[in-house]
């Protein structure tokens, strides 16, 4: 839990941030999240202030290869990680996604979209710490997020991590955080829509923060199904990343013909690398991730709109702000280059 404050009052004590806690917040265990049965790989903390309002949560890694802080995010409303029942535990075997596995009937769910985890043949979950045990559903998750049954290496001393962090910087685009987002559900739900919702949070934004006439008739229901169709997405594969690019592109010389030459090819995240990023909010420029979510499901589009960059002993965390089409309050993710594929720009 030190962990935990450490890292929330290096960022409480930068004057840049915009989204402050409460005074004298406290940090309440609500979620032991796990690896196999039995074996925990995180801790979710809650934020609450004294009247014990929730105010948002952290995600602290138990074992040494995950980060210290895996992932946080500020709002009012509680999002996908609290929406697991009673009866089911959470579990976490890297990258993005969380999934929950119910106790009783052992169907596993992905926390993120609510789907049930499918595989060529569904077993039940077997409650064993023998992973050979695990059922075909269960050993699909591991080899999608290719995680291997080895030893875990818990963090028995956390003092090392604690005290820390020596210094925080953080940029966004100007007054993004507020915009008013929106989901999948939304829209039509259900489907793969995820890259038109992300386009459509980047419109939204550059009408929220730069004032660009970029919402047609300012209905956004017509903004989302204008770039569902020049994206050429399919409700059951989505949009691929070229597709994503210069359906935007066309959406936007389609309103006005000076954003001729706003939108980039995509790029591979691996080309551009976190500094690129980092350099492209300094630069006000929108950016589109796809998010590798493993084979189970395929890739997830989300808007990034800024980072904040925590420097911890002679490491440096990055972790991106977004609006990932699933919760509406801001996450904040951390920078993976191998669970992060594309990257469609705009420029305004």
């Amino acid at each position: 839990m030190a962990i935990a404050y450490d890292f929330l009052l290096s960022r409480e004590e930068n004057e840049d941030i915009i989204e402050k806690l409460p005074n004298d917040y406290n940090l309440i265990l609500s979620k032991t999240i796990y690896e196999t049965e039995g074996v925990p790989s995180a801790y979710k903390f809650d934020i609450e202030d004294e009247k014990d309002t929730y105010h948002g949560y952290i995600v602290i890694g138990a074992q040494e290869e995950y980060a210290p802080v895996i992932e946080y995010s500020f709002s009012d409303e509680k999002g996908f990680l609290d929406s697991a029942e009673a009866n089911e535990e959470i579990y976490y075997v890297g990258g993005y996604d969380y999934f929950a596995v119910n106790e009783g009937t052992g169907t596993v769910k992905n926390l993120n979209t609510q789907e049930e985890v499918q595989s060529v043949s569904i077993d039940t979950y077997n409650n064993s710490t023998d992973t050979s045990d695990y059922s075909d559903m269960w050993k699909a998750i591991y080899k999608a997020y290719e995680k291997k049954a080895v030893v875990p290496v818990f963090i028995k001393d956390p003092s090392p991590m604690e005290d820390g962090y020596k210094s925080l910087n953080i940029r966004n685009i100007v007054d993004s955080t507020f915009a008013p987002y929106k989901t999948m559900n939304d829209f039509v739900g259900n489907i793969g829509d995820c890259g038109p919702v992300a386009a459509t949070n980047l419109m939204i934004m550059a009408k929220h923060s730069f004032g660009e006439d970029v919402l047609l008739d300012g209905t956004i229901k017509n903004v989302y199904d204008e770039l569902f169709k020049t994206t050429g997405c399919d409700p059951k594969n989505g949009t691929y990343p070229n597709f994503l690019s210069s359906g935007i592109n066309q959406y936007l010389t389609s309103i006005n013909k000076k954003y001729t030459g706003a939108t980039r090819e995509f790029q591979f995240v691996s080309d551009v690398g976190v500094n690129g990023m980092m350099s492209n909010v300094k630069n006000q420029i929108c950016q589109i991730i796809q998010l590798d979510k493993g084979s189970l499901y395929g890739a997830h589009y989300v808007y990034t709109f800024g980072y904040e960059e925590y420097v911890h002993t002679n490491k440096t965390n990055v972790y991106f702000m977004i609006a990932d089409g699933w919760n509406s309050g801001v996450r904040y993710i951390l920078y993976d280059k191998d669970k992060m594929l594309t990257l469609v720009t705009v420029k305004f």
